[in-house]
């Protein structure tokens, strides 16, 4: 009895570790599906939590204006915390139409 159950065992240790990943790929190599694919541009949101940040803001700002994705399918939004410095002048200063500013 003992000798049926390791051998039941290893034939199930078997099948997961041999058998299963060698049925996958032999139905991978007989069946194939083609892939759609087409042009992906979906729409971005980035979100800028910014505290007296007066140093880094418009350069950060001016680097997601100049990022290669189309402006309809982006929005840049930027969130000041109460900035005591020029962080709030600086962005909007800088702010076009695919900015949000609250």
């Amino acid at each position: 009895m003992t000798r049926l159950i390791f051998w039941l065992a290893s034939a199930l240790l078997a099948a997961t570790y041999v058998g299963f990943p060698a049925i996958a790929l032999l139905r991978g190599r007989l069946y194939r599906r083609g892939v759609a694919s087409a042009p992906i541009t979906p729409f971005v949101s980035v979100v800028i939590a910014a505290h007296n940040e007066e140093r880094v803001i418009g350069e950060r700002l001016a680097n997601l204006l100049e990022q290669d994705y189309p402006a309809d399918r982006m929005e840049v939004i930027v969130v000041s915390d109460g900035s005591i410095a020029a962080t709030d002048r600086l962005a909007l200063g800088i702010a076009g139409p695919a900015f949000q500013w609250r």
